[in-house]
């Protein structure tokens, strides 16, 4: 039977070999660390963002739903001639189809599949553009 024979060399080599693979894995998991904090913090970025985006898009939904309600109120207290009467209905229709589009717009882009941060630059662009 051979007997095999270790040499200091091989040893310091096989322990290199093992300080090696474990600085590798302590790097990694540092890495891998790092990369996490960053991902939290792009993470509580992006929940700030769309809290004040969500805002924003009540805002723009509850400014022409006002508006609407004061002008049909007008009309129904009975008090305005029939020319104003017409003039504040072709404005409320106006306002309807306009949120109507807007809230389609909302749903659309809500059930594309991979949305990108740029959701919200579109829909600023559809609000500000109506």
């Amino acid at each position: 039977m051979q007997t095999i024979i270790i040499s200091p060399q091989n040893v310091k080599h096989s322990e290199n070999y093992y300080e090696d693979e474990f600085s590798y894995l302590k790097d990694e998991i540092y890495k891998t660390a790092i990369s996490l904090n960053e991902q939290t913090i792009n993470l509580e970025n992006d929940k700030k963002n769309l809290k004040k985006s969500l805002e924003d898009i009540s805002h723009q939904l509850k400014t022409p739903l006002t508006s609407i309600t004061l002008m049909t109120d007008k009309i129904l207290s009975g008090n305005i001639d029939k020319k104003e009467q017409e003039k504040l209905l072709t404005n409320i229709h106006r306002k309807v189809v306009n949120t109507n589009f807007l809230v389609y717009s909302l749903l659309k882009l809500s059930l594309k599949p991979n949305i990108n941060n740029g959701i919200f630059t579109s829909i600023f662009f559809i609000f500000s553009f109506l």
